[in-house]
């Protein structure tokens, strides 16, 4: 699993390891970070611990894209209790805050219930139309080497679609304050 080795190495005490390019992605395809279907994603929260009455809070390490991916998904799921760690855990270790080592030790499995909600996560067709209609401003968040296509990537093919900006998420935070 991508990441786990780092979340062994250090983490927030506590916390769980949600791997998103393994469980919480949809295999049955060769495109990476796509969102699987409903009923995986239930099983896979309540695996974690995740229940109506759960409060999430997500963060990552470096870029705080794989927390706010987190934070995304369970939104598109109706679930509103979550938010995302200021700064990750770069910050929480720069303000000498407690680290754990070791493996998750997880939490009691629970039962998840979604009540997806449309709009969060869009398909091909939607995008070819939004690039069309001149008020809408279609942004990739990939890191600009990706988004002008000199580099590959892990995200499919190289380039960006047509008529996008690029706003990398790794500009978007301060992680030093």
């Amino acid at each position: 699993m991508p990441g786990q080795q780092t979340f062994k190495a250090a983490h927030i005490p506590g916390a769980d390891f949600l791997d998103l390019q393994g469980e919480f992605s949809d295999q049955s395809t060769e495109l990476h970070f796509m969102m699987p279907a409903v009923a995986q994603l239930e099983a896979a929260f309540g695996r974690h611990g995740i229940a109506a009455n759960s409060r999430v809070v997500l963060y990552s390490i470096g870029s705080a894209m794989w927390a706010t991916r987190f934070w995304w998904m369970l939104r598109s799921l109706g679930f509103d209790n979550v938010a995302v760690l200021d700064g990750g855990l770069d910050k929480w270790k720069a303000e000498d805050r407690a680290i754990e080592v070791g493996p998750a030790k997880g939490y009691p499995p629970a039962i998840f219930v979604a009540k997806p909600r449309s709009g969060y996560f869009i398909g091909k067709n939607q995008v070819l139309a939004a690039s069309a209609d001149r008020d809408t401003v279609v942004v990739n968040a990939l890191a600009p080497q990706f988004h002008k296509g000199l580099e590959p990537g892990r995200y499919g093919r190289p380039g960006r679609i047509p008529g996008s900006v690029n706003v990398s998420a790794a500009t978007l935070l301060d992680f030093t304050g």
